[in-house]
């Protein structure tokens, strides 16, 4: 395991947010946190203000996409950077708090140029933060609002047991299914799930984990899910936050 820089953890050190635990009422709320604890634990998570992370896909051990973010989580802001085809780059800086799946608020450039039209790259960023962000952090994310907790079985005896995911009228997709496969430590070993509309299982093992320093302690990030097929996705926390992310309309997220 490696911990990223200590700038970063300076950085994060200067502004931090909390919110107080939730109350336990049912064997799976107790599993779901046993999960956040492997993964650096509640109030760490908690108070983190800000995280910068980028989320990639490979295929066969080549990379062949990849989306820039940063995740201003105390200030409730997101920028995001990702190609559009030939040497053009977008950039959409978002009001997570003002932001619906139906209405997301904020700026849209390509090539540091205002887009046209706007809300649709906007949507489109929105859409990126929602899922890519799941894929950094959804071990960390079972208590929020919407989320329904149960146990499934798990036939292997390997873990404590499986966290089974539901969700209300929430998000871009409430009708996903996720099942999150614990290890005896509560690490979150894989998961896996049957998306809104569709009849598919996929399953994706989890690996690599990577801490990041933040003012409560460390937080902890599986940073790899891969498929038996080669197809994986990585999800890598970065140390560099540029001092005008909230500005620039040109990418500037390395």
């Amino acid at each position: 395991m490696r911990a990223l820089p200590l700038a970063l953890a300076l950085f994060l050190a200067a502004c931090s947010t909390s919110e107080p635990p939730p109350a336990l009422s049912a064997p799976a709320d107790s599993l779901a946190m046993g999960i956040i604890d492997a993964h650096g634990g509640w109030d760490a998570w908690a108070a983190l203000p800000m995280l910068r992370f980028d989320w990639a896909v490979e295929r066969g051990g080549a990379e062949v996409f990849r989306v820039r973010h940063l995740w201003d989580r105390a200030e409730e802001r997101a920028r995001a950077e990702w190609p559009v085809g030939g040497d053009a780059t977008a950039v959409v800086i978002r009001d997570l708090a003002a932001s619906t799946p139906a209405a997301p608020v904020g700026s849209a450039y390509i090539n540091g140029q205002p887009s046209a039209p706007e809300d649709s790259l906007l949507a489109t960023g929105y859409a990126r933060w929602v899922n890519d962000s799941y894929w950094m952090v959804a071990p960390l994310k079972t208590f929020d609002g919407g989320v329904t907790r149960a146990l499934a079985a798990d036939s292997s005896g390997a873990g404590p047991g499986v966290l089974a995911l539901s969700f209300g009228d929430v998000g871009l997709t409430p009708g996903d299914r996720y099942w999150m496969f614990a290890d005896a430590s509560g690490d979150l070993a894989r998961w896996t799930y049957v998306l809104d509309g569709d009849t598919t299982v996929s399953t994706w093992a989890w690996s690599e984990p990577v801490t990041v320093d933040g003012p409560s302690g460390l937080v902890r990030f599986l940073t790899r899910k891969s498929k038996p097929d080669g197809t994986a996705i990585v999800t890598t926390p970065r140390d560099d936050i540029p001092a005008d992310a909230w500005t620039a309309p040109s990418p500037l997220l390395r």
